[in-house]
């Protein structure tokens, strides 16, 4: 019997696709490069721009992501099945196309993406979903409402030059605040992605096309939010569900940052991970525990001023990300039907509690300053 089913399976296509799949027909967008799997529920990346050991990780882990594009064509690879491709120019039949990364300027490995002088490269992508064809934003006068004014005008521009059948990307603060705080970024290659990779068929050798967000210059010590779309007519977006977007936070430290701003960061790393699960129960596991009243010798010669401007430092930090996660928040729940969506006030609740949690932390042993993770 089970030789029988065997047989009516395709060893290169999946059974069921699109609608038909558990993947659906709807891709998502994601980022590079990932927290650390000690953090997977988090999207925040954090870095001291001044400490390579620090920034470390980050590039380690791009450099692993980008391994496969990077290989050179030999006889014992698949890479020899990639071929340089263009608007009107499509992949030959078993041929996919290549991303050329040697012109991408400060986001190479190279110029170690950009980490090391705090303008850093978060490389996008979509996701695969075998037979997907994209419906591409071709009419220029019938462009959605929701897409951004200077993407409307960029592809008016590209228009012109035949390039029209690309999935759009547009990347912005999600916050008027975060807005300012983002600085401008460059889209490298392209701002999209272009439609000669699409439909991904499981040929051997094919790569994901990518776009590189180059943050150029980003304020020091300040949390961004920052929300990265993809645009074509059959994208919905859908922030719960992770599809046709991505959520991520940005924080990069200056040359003079010290102590107190690895609390800060700490805090901020668990306030994303909490609001990521939307959940209570991480939070206390981590900060519900008594001190155990340790000081250090710096801590010791702090006075009862510096402590109290400590706290409300990182208290004024605490409430702004909190603040922007419920906006994110609840801003989704506006577009799910009501049967699936919590109600405005159980979402302030839980933020009353998230808020009571990292409270406490700061009451804790002043020491959290010298983890290994975030020490100098």
């Amino acid at each position: 019997m089970l030789t029988v089913f065997y047989q009516t399976l395709d060893p290169n296509a999946p059974k069921w696709q699109l609608d038909k799949s558990l993947i659906g027909n709807n891709p998502g967008l994601g980022f590079r490069p990932m927290p650390p799997a000690s953090n997977v529920e988090s999207t925040l990346i954090w870095y001291k721009a001044s400490d390579e050991g620090n920034f470390l990780h980050w590039t380690r882990e791009l450099d692993k992501f980008l391994e496969e594009y990077q290989k050179p064509a030999t006889s014992t690879n698949d890479a020899q099945k990639r071929m340089m491709c263009d608007y009107g120019k499509p992949p030959a039949p078993g041929k996919v196309c290549d991303v050329d990364m040697s012109m991408w300027g400060q986001c190479t490995k190279k110029n170690k993406y950009g980490y090391n002088k705090s303008a850093p490269c978060i490389f996008l992508k979509l996701n695969k979903i075998f037979g997907w064809k994209p419906e591409y934003y071709n009419d220029t006068k019938n462009l959605p409402d929701s897409m951004p004014d200077e993407l409307k005008e960029h592809i008016k521009q590209e228009e012109h030059a035949n390039r029209l059948d690309t999935v759009w990307v547009s990347c912005s603060g999600e916050n008027p605040a975060d807005v300012e705080n983002m600085g401008p970024i460059q889209y490298i290659p392209r701002r999209g992605f272009p439609g000669y990779y699409f439909p991904f068929t499981n040929t051997p050798g094919y790569l994901s096309p990518l776009v590189a967000v180059f943050f150029e210059n980003p304020k020091y010590g300040v949390l961004i939010n920052i929300e990265c779309k993809a645009w074509a007519h059959n994208i919905i977006h859908d922030r719960f569900e992770r599809r046709g977007s991505v959520h991520f936070e940005l924080m990069i430290q200056g040359f003079k940052a010290n102590k107190r701003d690895a609390e800060d960061t700490k805090k901020f790393r668990w306030v994303s991970i909490c609001m990521s699960r939307n959940s209570a129960q991480l939070a206390r596991e981590k900060f519900n525990q008594p001190s155990d009243n340790r000081t250090t010798p710096v801590e010791s010669k702090r006075t009862e001023n510096e402590d109290v401007d400590d706290n409300l430092r990182g208290e004024t930090m605490m409430n702004y990300a909190l603040t922007s996660r419920f906006k994110h928040l609840q801003t989704s729940n506006q577009l799910r039907s009501q049967e699936n969506t919590a109600s405005a006030s159980d979402l302030a609740g839980n933020l009353t509690k998230h808020r009571d949690l990292m409270s406490r932390e700061m009451k804790l042993d002043r020491s959290i300053a010298q983890d290994n993770i975030l020490s100098s």
